[in-house]
Formats: structure tokens, C-alpha cells, sequence
């Protein structure tokens, strides 16, 4: 088989086909590759921050048969032309709160291996105070977590979906977010001759372009 044929599809939402077709790599190796395409558009997943916080959302995953705590995101519909609309749209369905000031901080590929789906990742403020409308029911509960606890809560298994932690990865590296250097690494990764003041003088440099708050 040397062309790509259609194993599986489903119309949605969101559209769904798994593919496969012969694969050669250099070393002369060759298999049968799958790979797995869903929705319309770019993903997005949404980092909506309210002063020291983040918005999270807990939803019900059958497939990990548990409920996870993760940021907002989905997929983009037919007419929108922009994942930072994408963006609004999905962060008002699932918190039932307006983004404000969407602007899109990197991308990522879900997986190479099977599933290569380009996601975008947005940031946006929004109003903590403000009443919610009512959400699209795809969601549990919203959390406002502080931004200083999401190191102890990848570090303890409460944030482990992956599309999280790497949207939390690109805004974190984007400027230094959650904690001073040596808070965040000193009792974290303890060895012989560990120097954070030398750590944050790397980083500084790093960063020397940068603003210095790390919570902006």
C-alpha cells in the first residue's frame, strides 16, 4: 500500500479519521503508519489569568476514568478565521466568562508519533468577579488556582494532562512565571554545590531582554 487509505471516519463533532499508509525512513526501514486527524481547524487551548490566578476547568475524562483538572480548550468551528476567536469562543462556553485581549504565545504538536494536530495557546485576561453565563455543560467546575501553586500540583500529579503542561511549558518559558528561581528549584532538585543565586544569574541573562515581573 503506497497511498494513504481512509480506515475509519466519523462526521462529528468534532470530525474524526484515522489513516495509514507506507512510511519509508532513511535507514531503509519501513512500516505502516497510522495517523489519527480530529476537528475543523487549529486547537487552542487558553490560559485565562485574573491577576495572581489561572482559570482552570475540571471535566469528566471517560477514557481516564477520572475527573482532571486542565485548562480550557477545543477546536475551531467551520467559520472562525483565527484561533484567538476560537479562543474566546471556547474559554465563554466552558467557564461561562469572557476572554479579553486573546493573543496567541506558541504552538505545539499533540504527538508525532499518531496524532500531529496543530494546537495554539492563548492567553487573555478575564474578570474574576464578573457573573458567569451558563457554560455548555462540557465542564464540572471552574478553579482559580494562584499561579504559585501550579509547580506543587504538576509536581504532585493534580496537573498531568499533557495539552496543560504544555501550554503551561510555552507561557512559562515565554517570561518566568511561577516562582524565583531558587524557590522553585532549590528544595525541588537539591544536589552537592547547587548555586541558585548563579541559576538566577543565568536565567537573568536569558531573560535580559525581558520585563523583570514575572507575573505581568
Amino acid at each position: 500500500m503506497s497511498r494513504e487509505e481512509t480506515v475509519y471516519t466519523w462526521d462529528g463533532p468534532p470530525r474524526i479519521s484515522l489513516t495509514r499508509r507506507d512510511v519509508s525512513l532513511p535507514s531503509g526501514r519501513t512500516y505502516l503508519a497510522h495517523q489519527l486527524n480530529g476537528g475543523d481547524g487549529t486547537g487552542v487551548v487558553i490560559i485565562g489569568r485574573c491577576g495572581q490566578s489561572l482559570l482552570f476547568v475540571e471535566s469528566l475524562r471517560p477514557l481516564v476514568d477520572a475527573a482532571v483538572l486542565e485548562l480550557p480548550r477545543g477546536f475551531a468551528d467551520a467559520a472562525e478565521s483565527t484561533p484567538e476567536e476560537t479562543a474566546a469562543r471556547e474559554f465563554l462556553e466552558e467557564t461561562g466568562l469572557e476572554l479579553h485581549s486573546p493573543t496567541e504565545i506558541g504552538r505545539y504538536w499533540t504527538d508525532t508519533g499518531i496524532y500531529p494536530a496543530e494546537v495554539a495557546v492563548i492567553t487573555g485576561q478575564c474578570d474574576a468577579d464578573a457573573a458567569p453565563a451558563t457554560t455548555d455543560g462540557e465542564t464540572i467546575r471552574t478553579r482559580w488556582i494562584p499561579k504559585s501553586d501550579i509547580p506543587h500540583l504538576i509536581q504532585t500529579g493534580q496537573l498531568r494532562d499533557a495539552h496543560t503542561l504544555s501550554s503551561l511549558t510555552l507561557w512559562q518559558t515565554s517570561r518566568r512565571r511561577f516562582l524565583p528561581a531558587e524557590e522553585f528549584t532549590a528544595h525541588k532538585y537539591p544536589r552537592a554545590g547547587f548555586n541558585p543565586d548563579a541559576l538566577r544569574d543565568e536565567l537573568d541573562a536569558a531573560t535580559a531582554t525581558e520585563p523583570r515581573d514575572p507575573y505581568a
